[in-house]
């Protein structure tokens, strides 16, 4: 792991049931499943930056390549680019919690609130004929719309599985 010493975990950030799995990765050594607990949190933390720029990189892209096809920075408010569930219910919600936190629900702001599941739901077959959005959106990337919404949430699926 690391050669400084790690300092005390909170215990209210891991409750016993959690804890469980890393003394027993430990063979229950409570020192070694602190240090790994503490490990854990580290390499989170290192993946943290890179995830963030992944998902404002891919939101932007898409977000960018649907307004300049329909001619709108609002572009889900455009008849030619209806969203079906749960994307309708994601951008409502996303529009309620930028008023929330004071601002008005600019296009930035309502972007900002939306999750890497809805942009990765825009993806997916219902809306392939409709727009096919990977070319627009990743117009260098050569593979099938398949290959990206399968792609774009690996980065997020790998970490919660092996973190």
């Amino acid at each position: 792991m690391t050669s400084n010493p790690s300092p005390p975990v909170p215990q209210l950030l891991v409750v016993p049931p959690r804890f469980a799995s890393y003394l027993a990765a430990c063979g229950s050594d409570n020192a070694a499943a602190h240090d790994l607990v503490t490990f854990n949190m580290q390499v989170s933390e290192a993946f943290s930056t890179p995830l963030y720029i992944y998902e404002v990189t891919f939101r932007n892209a898409i977000s960018d390549a649907l307004a300049t096809a329909v001619g709108t920075q609002e572009w889900w408010s455009s008849a030619t680019t209806p969203l079906y569930h749960p994307q309708d219910k994601q951008l409502q919600e996303a529009k309620r919690n930028a008023k929330k936190k004071g601002a008005a629900a600019t296009v930035d702001h309502v972007v900002a609130e939306l999750s890497l599941g809805f942009w990765t739901g825009l993806l997916s077959k219902r809306y392939r004929l409709r727009w096919n959005i990977h070319r627009l959106a990743f117009p260098q990337y050569v593979g099938s719309r398949q290959d990206v919404f399968r792609d774009a949430g690996l980065p997020r699926l790998w970490l919660t599985s092996n973190l």
